[in-house]
């Protein structure tokens, strides 16, 4: 399957087709190696950066003195494009079935953020986007490979214009937010499982890697869920869903995000419109601003009666901690296949201190690996993140709790009785 919606008219992904009209560039040493870039272009289904079909009759020399009088001009900027002091960026995501609240609640976010001081991107839904550019997207659909372009070139779009306004917030000179309409994620629920595995294949991202970009996920639920009186089309050209449909949409949505450590959300019973998107906004200023810590509650298991007690998927995860210099700690996590490195500094919010974690790369990881006196501790610790009642929860192993575990929940709500799984008894609230 991946074969044929992947080749197209090449024997194998990348590899290079030979055109009869190409012309080699030579010089006084003989022939010139053109870079493939001149010599290829993207096939529509491709992996990032390779499936490339011949062009011929391309000027490749100009183009090639073209690209290094660019690259020239970009190194004598007086600033690098990617900025040198990174500032503190959170990447949040509003997700949820159609006519759900998610443009409100971005555009109060925005002027609440603001009032916190932070800069405040808040990027529009790129599906929107392509259908209001003209891509159909049932015509795509007709096909798996027609899907499988069609998603992967959405994914790629989106991808990168979270990318671009990530940069400019490290460079903003400001703590700054980005607001998402919708994540990486969100175009799973469209796809049949074949197509998205393609489509994982084509940008060369594991769904770990896509949650892993995203501070936390506010999934908002579809007014055709408990309201259903308010559902509407009229606000959104894009919108093609009856209210039966719009429920099953939500759900699939939802699923899509329940591996996320932050995942929240947001329904309608019992509450106001009003209400919901104050929830909203609560939510992603107890994130951003700090005041948030964990509720902590004792367990009489093990992590393995733990995990066999859990009725719901879970993700096992192992961290390691290492401290450093100036109250600051290196954690490597690993999950799932998968490593990802952070730096936690403490920050003053009122007139206490937090911890903030800002996601680094290997080679940073290891620079401040090397700053650890040689007798550093280590500490281990493995945990399980699971959702239950639309809300993420975490086990993990405590010395300091006198029990083998803690239940962990992060959110500043005061009565949690109706939320705590019933599958695990624990004792009283833990606070250390």
């Amino acid at each position: 399957f991946f074969r044929s919606i992947m080749s197209n008219d090449r024997d194998e992904v990348g590899k290079k087709v030979d055109h009869p009209n190409l012309k080699v560039e030579t010089d006084e040493n003989g022939p010139v190696e053109p870079n493939k870039d001149d010599l290829f272009h993207r096939s529509p289904m491709r992996e990032r950066g390779r499936g490339f079909a011949a062009s011929p009759g391309t000027n490749h020399l100009a183009r090639r003195q073209s690209r290094a009088t660019n690259t020239a001009l970009l190194q004598d900027r007086p600033f690098p494009i990617d900025g040198q002091k990174k500032e503190r960026a959170f990447r949040i995501v509003l997700t949820g079935g159609p006519c759900a609240g998610k443009s409100t609640a971005a555009a109060l976010l925005q002027e609440e953020l603001t009032r916190h001081g932070f800069l405040v991107f808040t990027l529009p839904e790129v599906a929107t986007l392509m259908f209001s550019a003209g891509a159909n997207w049932t015509q795509f659909a007709q096909t798996a490979e027609g899907l499988a372009t069609f998603q992967t070139e959405l994914f790629l779009l989106q991808k990168q214009q979270e990318d671009s306004f990530m940069r400019l917030c490290r460079c903003a000179g400001k703590p700054a937010v980005v607001i998402c309409d919708r994540g990486l994620l969100d175009g799973k629920a469209y796809c049949t499982p074949e197509v998205w595995e393609a489509v994982k294949v084509n940008t060369k991202m594991t769904e770990k890697q896509m949650l892993d970009r995203y501070n936390s996920v506010c999934a908002l639920v579809t007014a055709a869920d408990g309201a259903v009186d308010y559902y509407t089309k009229d606000n959104n050209a894009a919108r093609r869903e009856n209210p039966e449909e719009a429920c099953k949409v939500d759900i699939k949505l939802r699923e899509c995000w329940e591996g996320h450590h932050n995942l929240h959300v947001f329904h309608n019973t019992g509450y106001t419109f009003k209400n919901k998107l104050d929830a909203v906004v609560q939510s992603v200023l107890d994130l951003v601003d700090g005041a948030c810590q964990p509720r902590k509650f004792p367990l009489a298991y093990t992590m393995e009666q733990c995990a066999e007690l859990i009725p719901v998927p879970y993700v096992e995860e192992t961290t390691e901690e290492i401290s450093l210099a100036n109250n600051r700690v290196l954690r490597a996590v690993w999950s799932e296949g998968q490593t990802r490195f952070y730096l936690l500094e403490q920050a003053e919010v009122g007139d206490s201190l937090v911890d903030r974690a800002s996601k680094i790369g290997a080679e940073e990881y290891h620079k401040h690996l090397a700053e650890a006196a040689p007798n550093t501790k280590r500490t281990k610790q493995k945990a399980l993140h699971f959702c239950w009642a639309d809300k993420s929860w975490e086990i993990y192993y405590s010395q300091s709790a006198k029990s083998n575990c803690l239940l962990t929940y992060t959110e500043a709500m005061a009565d949690l009785r109706d939320l705590m799984p019933p599958f695990l008894e624990h004792d009283a609230e833990f606070y250390s």
